[in-house]
């Protein structure tokens, strides 16, 4: 296995992280809309813009970063990580929606 330094070297890294990133980052925003128009939860107009913006930083380094480097390290475990990264930003996005917004 690769450790970290070789895998940041990797001239395919960034695009691979790039492209990660951003289908994390649709996750949360469809996850954040379905939330947003599918639950009678409603977090208000500035409630709702700070969970926006702030979420979408959160998701793309808490969760896609870790998950991206996993893939790298461990490549046959790719489609493994890939479901792991769609499921675990709905459940992160959904219970933290609910955590600060459904009182």
């Amino acid at each position: 296995m690769p450790d970290i330094e070789n895998i940041a070297n990797d001239p395919t890294y960034d695009a691979q992280a790039t492209a990660a990133s951003k289908a994390t980052i649709f996750v949360f925003i469809g996850t954040f809309l379905y939330m947003l128009y599918g639950t009678d939860i409603s977090p208000g107009l500035i409630g709702g813009a700070l969970f926006f913006i702030v979420g979408i930083f959160a998701v793309s380094l808490a969760i896609s970063m870790p998950l991206m480097l996993i893939r790298m390290k461990c490549p046959k475990t790719s489609l493994i990580i890939s479901t792991a990264d769609v499921a675990i930003t709905i459940v992160v996005t959904r219970w933290v929606y609910l955590l600060l917004f459904a009182t």
